[in-house]
């Protein structure tokens, strides 16, 4: 009890490296502890090190398998906060992936992801999305509902600057717009100079 040293196991309050199913324990490599300390360490509750895995609030770099997890490099984390995360749920953080309601940039098939750069994401607030359904924010492609300016492949999308889009509405559009003016437009909207529609300023 309230040992101080290496190896201990068993141990309440113990200080010291490569212990294991301690409570408050203060080292590196420990294991199946409660309030850890350290790096390295696996299967804790409320553990602050790097490295860890299985843990739950864990603080530190590189943990998998965490439940609150805070720190970067973290992957199969519940409510994980760092960046380079993966597999998370409720993750706060950049570069993250394979999660649900991240909040981050660089983020990829996410679900309720917000942050720019995101990909393949569902419900994604952000700029330079791709592949996103109900993404908003600028600079998006290949996205359903999406909101912002500079989208393509869109559906339903609403800003400026986009091509390729149904149902857009903004000016300076391609594919088929039902607002104006629009490149190559099909349904509604003002042909551009580049259309060869008929009735277009470029029709040869």
């Amino acid at each position: 009890m309230g040992g101080i040293g290496g190896g201990d196991e068993f141990c309440i309050g113990n200080k010291g490296g490569g212990a294991e199913y301690f409570i408050g324990n203060i080292g590196g490599g420990a294991e199946s502890c409660i309030g850890n300390i350290g790096g390295g360490d696996e299967s804790c509750i409320g553990n602050i090190g790097g490295g860890a895995e299985f843990c739950d609030d864990n603080i530190g770099g590189g943990a998998e398998f965490c439940i609150g997890n805070i720190g970067g490099g973290a992957e199969f984390c519940i409510g994980n906060i760092g960046g380079g995360a993966e597999f998370c749920i409720g993750n706060i953080g950049g570069g993250a992936e394979f999660c649900i309601g991240n909040v981050g940039g660089g983020a990829e098939s996410c679900i309720g992801n917000i942050g720019g750069g995101a990909e393949s994401c569902i419900g994604n607030i952000g700029g330079g999305a791709e592949f996103c359904i109900g993404n908003i924010g600028g600079g998006a492609e290949f996205c359903t509902g999406n909101i912002g300016g500079g989208a393509e492949s869109s559906i339903g999308n609403s800003g400026g600057g986009a091509e390729f889009s149904i149902g857009n509405i903004s000016g300076g559009f391609n594919g088929i717009d039902t607002t104006g003016p629009s490149l190559f437009c099909g349904i509604g909207g003002i042909p551009s100079v580049e259309s060869n529609e008929p009735g277009s300023l470029n029709q040869h």
